[in-house]
């Protein structure tokens, strides 16, 4: 009588472990199901012209995506320039969007001016879509290059699409701006303070260099 009723109180227990932790799991789901959303940052960066013998540069517009994470931050950076293997760049010829980390890293280090803001997961797939869009396709699929020209399709305006498609007010373009002065009337524009009518999921984080 002993064992059975031993058995039978047992049975009970685990039958009542069971409805608490089915009802614990229903009221209280796990962390990562609620946990809030990565952030993502987006940073505009500008590089000089640069004049010197055998090493010119018309500057370089160029941005980061980062994404933060409880691991860490993880970075991308892109940059629109003329296919190195034509050599028409000066007045148009295939372009490609280029890894900046991989293409010219040292750049980061003569940045003169730069634009930061904060973007939601919505946002960050339009950027990818820009970057699908221009970027050259070496395969057969027949997706049209968006070609390189330095006054026409230059670095600056891949970056003026990439702020259209974040629904950000831009600064007027003209064929012969640089880099650094279109990023100096971007921050101009925003300031260094979230503006009053930002666009959901986009805060300003604006830096001056």
């Amino acid at each position: 009588m002993l064992c059975d009723e031993t058995v039978r109180m047992f049975g009970d227990m685990k039958k009542r472990l069971l409805i608490m932790l089915f009802t614990g799991c229903m009221l209280f789901p796990l962390a990562s199901a609620n946990s809030d959303p990565a952030e993502i940052h987006v940073m505009f960066l500008a590089a000089p012209v640069k004049v010197a013998w055998k090493d010119f540069s018309p500057g370089h517009a160029f941005f980061i995506i980062s994404l933060h994470i409880n691991s860490g931050i993880k970075e991308e950076s892109y940059g629109f320039y003329p296919d190195s293997e034509q050599k028409n760049w000066f007045i148009g010829g295939p372009g490609v969007i280029e890894n900046e980390f991989k293409k010219n890293p040292k750049r980061l280090s003569v940045v003169e001016d730069s634009f930061s803001c904060m973007i939601d997961e919505t946002k960050r797939k339009k950027i990818y879509q820009v970057i699908y869009d221009w970027n050259k396709e070496r395969s057969t699929n027949n997706i049209d290059t968006k070609d390189y020209n330095l006054f026409v399709r230059n670095c600056i305006d891949f970056i003026d699409k990439i702020l259209e498609s974040i629904e950000m007010t831009r600064p007027k373009r003209n064929p012969i701006q640089t880099p650094v002065q279109y990023l100096n009337e971007l921050s101009k524009i925003h300031g260094d303070t979230t503006p009053p009518a930002a666009p959901t999921g986009l805060t300003i984080l604006s830096e001056k260099r």
